[in-house]
């Protein structure tokens, strides 16, 4: 025995390769994941928060992060507090609900401290002195929230817990029964033709094949836009069969786009630039976009009609922006904004959904693939039944007017460990923590990504579809390699059996069965790549 161990016909250098190869594609599992993470979460997304800058006469939209003591911000209703900061209005209404948890709005009077994460809760937009850098206010530790175990897949992925335990202990089996046959053929080759059996079944498609296409896989995902963040996705996404699309911010940007109609008196630029910045409704966000320029008026008191639009009263005379309605203007076609003076039509917009590009065809191949697609939104339902209808969602799949609470029982109460929750804002944080799988456009801001299995960016619609197609081509890789390696070991568990095994024959077919494995697969995933 110790001859066939030790002599000139030894395994170790077989056994050697196996190893290599196996700890080899496990560190290269590893790595792929970690680089997705790093891409993410390389910081906490606060150089991706905004606040509005006065500088020289103007409103400027910064990073957070470039905010330094003695700078003066515009706080629109709404607005969160980001840094440390000086009321020099007031006074005031804020919220602390997100420090305190208080449920009333405290008031603060001018020259008082603002703390960094309070959200201003009034009507009108004020201006504060920044006290406090972000690195020393403290809004840091308010971003830190607890984050569920998005490994977690309900049980519904076993298949490589049950597949490990089998292999392991089907390769006892046989070196067992090998070495019970020749125990009573010959027992002088017994123990050689159990450390045969031991040595040439290869685990490659486990070891090497198995990790190059999860490599492969994180790839193709990243070239298309997508970055996961947990190794279970595309065994998650194989169980989908509901998804579920917030829809201001993922199948939309976040607001509106405003065509004007003609160009704004100049005279009167810096009124309607100075009344929409002061607002973070989504119509105030698409005209202040619309602005070939944003000068801002000091003097200006702009008053938000909640429902109805904003008014300021300049020389005498009243100036509103919004509905036709509410500036006293006939209506046009269509939904738009007007800038009115007394009744007087001064300008006329244009208002139209947003939409990613490629939206509704993202849409219609993930029902035609099967799948639910529902459309949740904390809109008003009118409008969330318009997005469906142009996106072909289904009339009953459009649901509106729904609060974070709202979205989150919905995803609970059709979640059967199947569903694929999609959103880009805080709001959609507890339908995130309910539902079995989540994704969001929302990369570059704080606390969501962190709560996601993945993550996308990009002007252009198709991450969740190319989610289903990646893991498709994954699943169809790997069991095409598990088929291989099963046919391979039963091969060579026969020429063990019948004891032609040797040293030799070993080195020469393991590599063999190692590299058309590992060609099979980065094969598959370059057709892919050349497709996409």
């Amino acid at each position: 025995v110790h001859g066939q161990l030790t002599g000139g016909a030894t395994y170790f250098d077989t056994v050697a390769i196996f190893i290599a190869f196996m700890l080899g594609g496990r560190f290269l599992q590893q790595r792929t994941l970690a680089q997705s993470r790093d891409l993410v979460l390389a910081d906490d997304g606060a150089e991706h928060l905004r606040a509005r800058r006065l500088h020289e006469g103007a409103v400027a939209v910064v990073p957070v992060t470039q905010l330094r003591p003695g700078d003066e911000l515009l706080l629109a209703p709404g607005d969160l507090v980001p840094v440390k900061a000086t009321l020099l209005d007031g006074p005031g209404n804020f919220s602390l609900d997100w420090i305190s948890g208080e449920s009333e709005p405290r008031r603060f009077a001018g020259g008082a401290e603002l703390p960094a994460g309070a959200f201003h809760a009034g009507r009108q937009p004020l201006r504060a002195r920044v006290a406090a850098s972000y690195v020393d206010s403290g809004l840091a530790e308010l971003l830190e929230q607890p984050i569920q175990d998005r490994e977690d897949t309900r049980g519904r992925v076993r298949f490589w817990h049950v597949l490990n335990r089998s292999y392991a202990l089907g390769v006892l089996l046989a070196a067992a029964a090998g070495a019970l046959l020749w125990s009573f053929l010959e027992p002088a080759r017994a123990l050689p033709v159990a450390i045969a059996v031991l040595v040439i079944t290869c685990a490659c498609a486990m070891g090497s094949a198995t990790p190059l296409a999860f490599h492969l896989s994180q790839a193709l995902l990243r070239r298309r836009g997508v970055f996961a963040r947990t190794k279970s996705l595309l065994d998650k996404a194989l169980c989908v069969r509901t998804v579920v699309f917030d829809k201001t911010g993922t199948v939309t940007f976040g607001g509106l786009r405003a065509q004007l109609d003609g160009t704004p008196p100049a005279e009167l630029l810096p009124v309607l630039a100075t009344m929409v910045a002061g607002s973070n409704h989504p119509v105030s966000q698409a005209l202040l976009a619309a602005l070939p320029e944003r000068p801002f008026r000091r003097d200006l008191e702009v008053t938000e009609v909640p429902g109805a639009g904003l008014e300021c009263r300049l020389d005498g005379a009243c100036y509103r922006v919004g509905s036709p309605a509410f500036a006293g203007v006939p209506a046009g076609h269509g939904r738009e904004c007007v800038f009115a003076r007394d009744g007087e039509l001064l300008l006329r917009a244009v208002l139209e959904e947003d939409f990613r590009a490629g939206a509704a065809e993202e849409l219609d191949w993930l029902q035609r693939q099967g799948l639910a697609v529902h459309l949740l939104s904390g809109d008003r339902p009118d409008r969330v039944l318009r997005a469906a209808v142009a996106l072909g969602v289904p009339e009953d799949r459009a649901h509106g007017g729904m609060v974070p609470q709202d979205k989150a029982a919905f995803v609970a109460a059709h979640d059967r460990a199947d569903l694929m929750m999609v959103g880009d804002g805080l709001n959609d944080a507890p339908a995130f923590a309910a539902a079995f799988c989540a994704g969001t456009p929302a990369m570059d801001r704080p606390v969501l990504p962190a709560r996601a299995d993945f993550c996308f960016r990009g002007a252009q619609a198709g991450a969740v579809r190319a989610v289903f197609e990646v893991a498709r081509l994954h699943r169809r890789v790997v069991r095409t390699n598990l088929a291989l390696a099963l046919a391979y070991n039963a091969t060579t568990l026969v020429v063990c059996f019948c004891g032609w095994m040797t040293p030799v024959l070993c080195a020469v077919l393991m590599p063999i069965s190692s590299a058309a494995l590992v060609l099979h697969t980065s094969s598959a995933f370059a057709a892919a790549r050349r497709r996409a």
